[in-house]
């Protein structure tokens, strides 16, 4: 029986939010596409993290509107978010 490849059901033109989006632009990027999550990626176009419409909702408490995504992505100490932090942070970055 030959398993069918993650590459029949993946999105090929992704969307995707530069570090510094302000978090008010993401979740319309979230609502415009109809997805609930997607890639952020640093000035280089590298995957840096990820964020969600959960991530967003557990943040939302403590989250100025001021502030842009990279805040989302762990420059504060209201829960974990999946990423490797702000960029130049090492951790996190694929490889490549």
């Amino acid at each position: 029986m030959e398993l069918t490849k993650i590459g029949a059901f993946m999105t090929y033109d992704v969307v995707a939010a530069q570090y510094g989006t302000p978090c008010k632009d993401v979740v319309r990027l979230l609502r415009e596409h109809r997805i609930s999550g997607l890639p952020v990626i640093d000035e280089d176009d590298k995957v840096i993290g990820v964020i969600s419409e959960t991530d967003l909702m557990q943040r939302q408490a403590c989250l100025p509107e001021s502030r842009g995504l990279g805040w989302v992505l762990g420059r504060s100490g209201c829960g974990a978010v999946r990423g490797g932090g702000p960029p130049g942070a090492g951790q996190g970055r694929p490889a490549g």
